[in-house]
């Protein structure tokens, strides 16, 4: 159980990063007032951040979990992974704070273990 949830894990944040770094891509051809506009999102703080990462992650898992078919459909797991992001106040409309926010907490230890333990309960 402990390798799918690693696996699954590993998924996520590959998916989440291609999935960012195409949008990014596409942020830039369009006109920078459309840019400016879109992109003022309240800065949270660290733990707030940190908590809405764990939260978001366990909520996405466990949809994924409980629903293996999601796994099939690449759109449908980016639609739900940033709805879950969203419900939680991340910014994911700002592709370069989504793309920071993952390098903090994709290799953290503690996040990693936080989100496992409470991923149990989805199996």
């Amino acid at each position: 159980m402990k390798k799918l949830i690693i696996v699954i894990l590993v998924f996520i944040i590959i998916l989440t990063a291609a999935f960012f770094l195409l949008q990014r891509c596409e942020l830039r051809e369009k006109p920078e007032e459309e840019i400016t506009e879109t992109e003022e999102v309240e800065e949270t703080d660290k733990l707030d951040e940190k908590s809405a990462f764990i939260n978001a992650s366990i909520e996405f898992t466990c949809k994924v979990l409980k629903d293996p078919t999601l796994e099939e459909d690449e759109g449908k797991m980016k639609e739900e992974l940033n709805k879950s992001y969203q419900k939680f106040g991340l910014p994911v409309e700002d592709d370069e704070k989504m793309v920071s926010i993952l390098d903090k907490y994709e290799n953290d230890t503690e996040v990693l273990n936080i989100i496992k333990e409470n991923t149990k309960a989805c199996q």
